[in-house]
């Protein structure tokens, strides 16, 4: 899952603005989800050298989840909100859901 649920971006509250995958996740299944988030295309427009270098990151954080979602682990879903880029390019989870079982 790829987006921002409800967190301030200026004044502006976007809700519900997520994308989605299912694993195996590939790269073009990422980068659908993630063109799919209106923050992020708006990013785009803003900062495209910025939404370049967030758009390689999350394509290989969803690829390791998916990854790690695989039928054969204990991993069913993975929800991480919000997700925060900070000024240096880094990402960090401020909260994240990890449902284990099917």
């Amino acid at each position: 899952m790829a987006g921002k649920s409800h967190t301030a971006l200026g004044r502006r509250m976007e809700l519900n603005d997520v994308g989605r995958c299912v694993a195996p996740v590939t790269k073009r299944s990422a980068l659908q989800a993630l063109y799919g988030v209106r923050v992020f295309q708006r990013l785009q427009r803003r900062d495209p050298d910025r939404a370049r270098q967030l758009e390689l990151q999350m394509v290989e954080l969803m690829q390791t989840l998916g990854t790690a979602a695989l039928p054969a682990t204990e991993l069913s879903e993975v929800d991480i909100n919000p997700l925060v880029q900070d000024e240096q390019g880094r990402l960090t989870a401020l909260d994240a859901l990890v449902v284990l079982g099917k």
